[in-house]
């Protein structure tokens, strides 16, 4: 269990870390919603909730224009990649971001899954404790 809530914390502070490179996006007015741990604060339709969505307002629910999924080692797997899937049709622009020691296996998954991403990502921590974002190998 506590390697559960570990993984919990990294996700969550992946996410903020992530968020960071969206603020180019506020300035833009557009808004960028996060869905962190069990929070639900933003969906895309169909009860789905990414981790960030960049959406602008409409009449109705809104355009979602991002969609970014963060996994840890434990959440890169076929079960998750259910999720991916429905995010690769939804018909956005969609960002995948894994563990760096998690990249090989979720290009593995992507492939055999015939996912259709924007951009697949990976993070690190960096000597100094930051997360950092890279996409090559």
């Amino acid at each position: 269990m506590s390697k559960r809530k570990y993984s919990q914390k990294e996700h969550d502070d992946v996410i903020l870390a992530s968020l960071v490179r969206y603020s180019e996006y506020c300035k833009k007015g557009y808004i960028v919603s996060i869905n962190p741990g069990t929070k639900q604060c933003h969906d895309i339709g169909g009860g789905l909730f990414p981790d960030i969505v960049v959406w602008t307002p409409n009449n109705k629910n809104g355009i979602t224009h991002i969609i970014e999924e963060v996994e840890t080692d434990e959440t890169v797997s076929l079960q998750k990649a259910d999720d991916w899937e429905k995010y690769s049709n939804f018909g956005t622009t969609f960002y995948l971001v894994v563990p760096k020691r998690s990249y090989q296996k979720a290009i593995q998954i992507i492939k055999a899954r015939g996912i259709r991403l924007t951009m697949l990502q990976y993070y690190y921590v960096s000597k100094e404790g930051e997360i950092l974002f890279s996409t090559d190998k």
